[in-house]
C-alpha cells in the first residue's frame, strides 16, 4: 500500500508513505515521473486529491455542480473541505485524475487525510501529533506533506482491515478513517484478579483500572498496560476512558456536533452536549458470542441516565470487544423500560498495535 499527499503542481512537494514490514517509510517527491516510478511496486494506492468530477459536470474548466455525493457526505459530518471548483483545487483535481488514469491495473482510492485527522481527534497540520500517533510504526515525518501521507497510509491500512469509512456516491468515493487508538508503548502483563475497586494485581505490581463494572472472568490472565494503567484484559478493552475518546470520532461520522463535554443536568452528569441534546456513552464489556451486553451488573447510575434521556438525546454503546451487535442485559428489565432515546453503537477490536472500531447494530 502506498499513500500520496498530492500537490497541485510539480513545483511543490508531494508526500508519500508506505509500510516496509512493520516500519513506515515516508518522504517527498515532485514530478509525475517520480510518482509513477514510486507507484510501480504497489497494488493499492491512495491519493489525497479529488479523483472524479461531480455528476453533471463534464470538465473542471466548465461551469457545473460544485459537489459530488461523497463531498456532501463530508458536509453532513460537519467536516470542512475545499470544493473542487475552488481555484487551487482545480489544478489538484486535474493532476489527481490524470495520475489515477495512468495507474492501470492498480486499485486506486481517493483519500482525505484532513477528514481522517478530524475523526481520529488529531489537529490538522500537527506533524508531531501524527508522529506520536504512529510511533508504533516508527513515524518520523518532518513536514505536513509527509504527515498527511502517513495518515493517508493509516487510513488505507484500516480500509484493508475493514475498519475504514467509504463515503460512496454515484460520482466518486472517499475513504476516511474510523476512530482508532494507538497502543504504542503498552506492555504485556500477567493479571491475578482485582485487588480493590480501582486496582488489579499483577506479578509484583498493581495496575490502575478505570472501570467499576464486574468484568467477570477478565481480570486474570493476560493484559496490556500503559504506564500503570490497565487498557486491555484478555482481549477486551477495560479502560472506560477510551469509550468517550473513541465515541467522539463516531459522533462526527454520525453527523452529530459536540458543543461541549461533561454536562450536569438534574444532578446527573452526561458525557456530551450535542446540538440535538444530551449524549451518554456506555461501555459494554460482557461479550457472548457475536453480541455484547450492557451492563454486566445492575447500575443505578445507568438507570438514572436512561430515565433522563429524552427522545432527541443519544445513547452510544461502546462494545469493548469484537462483535456485530449490542443489547441491554435482559437480567435488568428496568433499564429497557426506562430507555426512550436514540441509540447508536460501535465495537472495539485490538489489531496489530491499535484499538480499531466499527459500527454495529443495537438490537
Amino acid at each position: 500500500m502506498l499513500a500520496i499527499d498530492l500537490a497541485a503542481s510539480e513545483k511543490r512537494p508531494s508526500g508519500y508513505a508506505f509500510l516496509e514490514g512493520n516500519r513506515v517509510k515516508s518522504g517527498v517527491v515532485y514530478s509525475d515521473g517520480e510518482l509513477l516510478s514510486l507507484c510501480k511496486d504497489f497494488e493499492i494506492i491512495g491519493i489525497d486529491a479529488p479523483l472524479s468530477l461531480p455528476l453533471g459536470r463534464d470538465s473542471i474548466e466548465e461551469r457545473g455542480p460544485h459537489f459530488r455525493e461523497c463531498d456532501l457526505a463530508l458536509k453532513a459530518m460537519h467536516i470542512p473541505f475545499f470544493p473542487i471548483s475552488l481555484g487551487p483545487m482545480r489544478a489538484l483535481t486535474k493532476r489527481g485524475m490524470k495520475l489515477a488514469s495512468l495507474l492501470k491495473g492498480k486499485k486506486v482510492v481517493e483519500l482525505f487525510p484532513g477528514a481522517s485527522l478530524d475523526i481520529l481527534g488529531i489537529k490538522r497540520k500537527d506533524v508531531e501529533a501524527v508522529n506520536r500517533f504512529l510511533s508504533g510504526w516508527g513515524a518520523k515525518a518532518s513536514s505536513v506533506d509527509e504527515s498527511d501521507a502517513l495518515i493517508g497510509l493509516f487510513t488505507l491500512w484500516l480500509f484493508k482491515q475493514g475498519f475504514a469509512r467509504l463515503l460512496e456516491g454515484r460520482d466518486g468515493a472517499i475513504v476516511v478513517a474510523q476512530p482508532a487508538f494507538p497502543l504504542a508503548g503498552a506492555r504485556p502483563v500477567a493479571l491475578f484478579g482485582r485487588k480493590s475497586r480501582f486496582k488489579v494485581a499483577g506479578e509484583g505490581e498493581e495496575f490502575y483500572l478505570h472501570d467499576t463494572g464486574r468484568l467477570e472472568g477478565l481480570l486474570e490472565g493476560e493484559g496490556l498496560v500503559k504506564g500503570s494503567k490497565l487498557l486491555i484484559a484478555n482481549g477486551v478493552v477495560v479502560d472506560s476512558c477510551l469509550d468517550e475518546v473513541l465515541a467522539k470520532g463516531w459522533l462526527k461520522i454520525w453527523g452529530e456536533r459536540v458543543r461541549r463535554g461533561q454536562v450536569l443536568y438534574k444532578n446527573c452528569r452526561f458525557d456530551f452536549l450535542l446540538d440535538s441534546g444530551f449524549c451518554e456513552v456506555k461501555g459494554a464489556s460482557l461479550l457472548r458470542g457475536k453480541r455484547a451486553f450492557f451492563p454486566d451488573c445492575f447500575s443505578k447510575r445507568a438507570l438514572k441516565h436512561f430515565s433522563l434521556l429524552r427522545p432527541s438525546d443519544l445513547l452510544v454503546f461502546a462494545a469493548r470487544g469484537p462483535c456485530t451487535e449490542v443489547s441491554l442485559n435482559p437480567a435488568f428489565p428496568l433499564l429497557k423500560k426506562a430507555l426512550k432515546c436514540r441509540v447508536k453503537a460501535f465495537c472495539m477490536e485490538v489489531r496489530d498495535g491499535f484499538i480499531v472500531t466499527k459500527e454495529i447494530k443495537y438490537v
